[in-house]
């Protein structure tokens, strides 16, 4: 099945599987909460007989950190990206396509990220993740670099750098980085970037286009790519997004997300 696919099934969130068979209780359970079940390693757990609202439904990680799917709040496009549900991260669907545009205003698939999801998998605190990290060969520079190890994210970055150093005419693009791990927020934000987990890389900094650098106050906001589809089908093949399919675009942001990329095993 190819990623595609796979994507267009597991991010119709919407979309309702039936628990398996030796559940405790007969209920339904997002297809997208059985997503984010299978990729973190963790289980579900469904609304009770008496109570079936969605407001019983968690993410439980193998940690035993609870996680609500649902808050039944109707948020603003910025109070999802303050104050996201796990619904809520995965409300928009990740474009699986070279043929992406026009985007509409706001689409911007990722960027609504749930904290306490990333605490709990890749580090609570600076601290924390830098305990998780460990160093990589960047294969286009032959380079170290650090990157999250926790759900294979170091391990699928090993394997873009090795599959960008196969290919011709990217060298420019990937081989000297603009980043990967910094503990920070996101500039003007009190919201901690995806960089302050080890999860994000940028690349070459020089062939970047950002949405407030091209044109600050136009809406709709005209869009600018320099990097090579190349690039970014590598990156999407080993579970990164890109932030180049973005309305609010950032063309050197890739970030390991493999929840926009899974399925569940139900039929």
């Amino acid at each position: 099945m190819t990623l595609g696919t796979l994507a267009a099934f597991a991010l119709t969130s919407v979309a309702m599987v039936r628990l398996r068979a030796d559940s405790p209780a007969v209920s339904i359970v997002p297809a997208g909460l059985e997503c984010l079940a299978k990729v973190y390693g963790g289980r579900t757990v469904p609304a009770a007989p008496k109570e079936r609202s969605d407001l019983s439904r968690f993410l439980i990680l193998s940690n035993d950190t609870r996680i609500l799917w649902d808050d039944h709040i109707d948020k603003s496009f910025d109070e999802k990206l303050a104050r996201p549900d796990l619904e809520d991260t995965l409300s928009i669907p990740y474009p699986l396509t070279d043929n992406y545009l026009p985007l509409s205003i706001n689409f911007d698939p990722g960027r609504f990220r749930s904290m306490a999801l990333l605490k709990a998998v890749y580090g609570d605190t600076q601290s924390d993740v830098k305990k998780n990290l460990t160093s990589i060969t960047w294969a286009p520079s032959g380079k170290k670099i650090r990157f999250n190890r926790q759900l294979g994210a170091a391990a699928a970055l090993q394997q873009v750098g090795k599959q960008l150093a196969g290919m011709n005419g990217v060298t420019r693009y990937v081989k000297n980085l603009g980043g990967t791990f910094n503990w920070r927020v996101i500039k003007d934000t009190n919201r901690l970037s995806p960089h302050s987990f080890g999860i994000a890389v940028d690349i070459n900094t020089t062939f970047s286009d950002y949405w407030k650098w091209a044109a600050p106050g136009l809406d709709p906001l005209p869009y600018r790519n320099r990097i090579p589809m190349s690039v970014v089908r590598a990156f999407e093949r080993n579970g990164f997004i890109w932030g180049g399919k973005w309305y609010h675009y950032d063309t050197m942001h890739f970030e390991y997300r493999p929840e926009f990329f899974c399925t569940s095993d139900e039929k």
